[in-house]
């Protein structure tokens, strides 16, 4: 095994940018390779991340076109050349020894393809808010994604579906294709990239585990104008319920597929509205808010049409190798 390299996005927070850095240059002896991809039009996060180069050994910067995380995470995948890959956000900050625990974990652990943990949420605000374990993370269920990755759970370290991106390590040989599928590309921090990864890395035969002990501290950042994703008509919105839908249908069973589709245009959630709860939100929202679950039947639509479309081809060529 040679190592660890780090890959961290970032874009336009310079503030919790360089307290992450810093934060990494703290156990830099245990990370032997740390790639960071700049935004376009950034140049306060390049200037920091250069200036970094003479404390973090191996550093690479690398500065992307597109305003978007899958696209700059691609970038980082290709440019990584160590066993283990650790995905990352800009606006955290890593404990003693979390890199040195996550090569035990590997080291021990030869049939686990992917490692993560809580992120433990921090508001400048309200300092550390709430960590209680729970009694599920990240299970895939007949009514949905149970998520609750920042809480922690009560039997740990536990086996899992799917982990947060922003505390999501991962083996290199448990991926035939080290990439993100481009279709979840959109602009902005993307949603589901990470559920994507680890249903291949699952399908692979690897297990994917959860564990309390692999933490980290998460900062609520400032999101940029087009990346809110509590307005109701953001189109960041609409991008990510394409990409739920897509997932599902290339990799989850038919009856969770029906379920997601038609709970999520008759109910769906404060955010992501079906026509029930919509009329319910006129009085805050107004009258065009009961347009939006109609909007959203398009993102569903297409996300179902190609994530069916991969599955098809993925079995086709399944096939196709068994003849030979």
């Amino acid at each position: 095994m040679s190592g660890i390299s780090l890959i961290i996005p970032t874009y336009k927070r310079k503030i919790d940018f360089e307290r992450t850095l810093h934060s990494v240059n703290k156990q830099i002896e245990d990370i032997n390779e740390v790639i960071t991809i700049i935004g376009p039009n950034d140049l306060e996060s390049f200037n920091l991340a250069s200036s970094f180069k003479s404390k973090l050994r191996n550093m690479k910067v690398i500065q992307s076109e597109k305003a978007s995380v899958v696209h700059a995470l691609n970038l980082g995948l290709q440019a990584s050349t160590q066993d283990i890959l650790c995905l990352t956000d800009d606006d955290i900050e890593l404990p003693e020894g979390w890199a040195k625990r996550i090569k035990k974990a590997f080291k021990e652990n030869t049939d686990m393809g992917a490692y993560g943990g809580p992120d433990k949420l921090i508001s400048e605000e309200l300092k550390d808010l709430a960590y209680n374990p729970v009694k599920e993370v990240g299970l895939f269920r007949w009514y949905g994604m149970v998520g609750n990755h920042h809480l922690g759970v009560k039997e740990s370290p536990a086996v899992v579906d799917v982990l947060k991106g922003v505390n999501f390590s991962f083996r290199r040989d448990s991926l035939e294709d080290l990439s993100i599928d481009m279709f979840l590309k959109d602009r902005g921090a993307e949603q589901c990239w990470e559920i994507d990864l680890v249903q291949k890395i699952q399908g692979n035969g690897y297990k994917v585990i959860y564990d309390n002990e692999n933490y980290l501290f998460h900062y609520i950042s400032q999101r940029q104008q087009y990346d809110q994703r509590r307005d109701v008509f953001s189109v960041i919105n609409y991008t990510n319920i394409k990409n739920m839908a897509y997932v599902y249908a290339k990799f989850r069973p038919f009856n969770e597929i029906l379920f997601i589709i038609f709970y999520g245009l008759f109910i769906g959630t404060k955010v992501q509205p079906g026509i029930v709860r919509a009329f319910t939100m006129i009085k805050n929202y107004g009258l065009k808010v009961v347009l939006v679950p109609f909007k959203n039947v398009k993102a569903v639509g297409l996300g179902v049409f190609n994530g069916f479309r991969f599955r098809i081809k993925r079995n086709v060529f399944a096939k196709h190798k068994k003849r030979f």
